[in-house]
């Protein structure tokens, strides 16, 4: 037998140093990695944000467009046969303002 099996001194106990630190490194990535993509989430949604509202600001525009079209249609089916044949075709109406 050996003089250090006996000697209490010379026991140790073993050391949970390593793998509680590698978990911990473990979850401080996964940490980071999912604050990175809430950042690159964010961003996104930002941009997403103002291209909507760019195309918004231009389907208001077109649609203002084809309300002038529109109305410059029926004034003209009014004295027109070609504008009337465009509107009866087509069953284009106006809407009467709501009182």
């Amino acid at each position: 037998m050996s003089e250090y099996e006996n000697n209490p001194t010379t026991n140790e106990a073993p050391c949970f140093f390593w793998p509680y630190t590698l978990l911990a490194l473990s979850l401080v990535f996964i940490l980071v990695w999912q604050i990175v993509l809430a950042a690159n989430a964010r961003s996104a949604i930002k941009a997403q944000a103002t291209n909507l509202n760019q195309v918004s600001a231009a389907a208001l525009q077109t649609k203002d467009s084809l309300q002038k079209i529109v109305v410059d249609l029926l004034e003209l089916a009014k004295y027109d046969n070609d504008a009337k044949t465009i509107v009866d075709k087509y069953q284009i109406r106006q809407n009467q303002p709501p009182k």
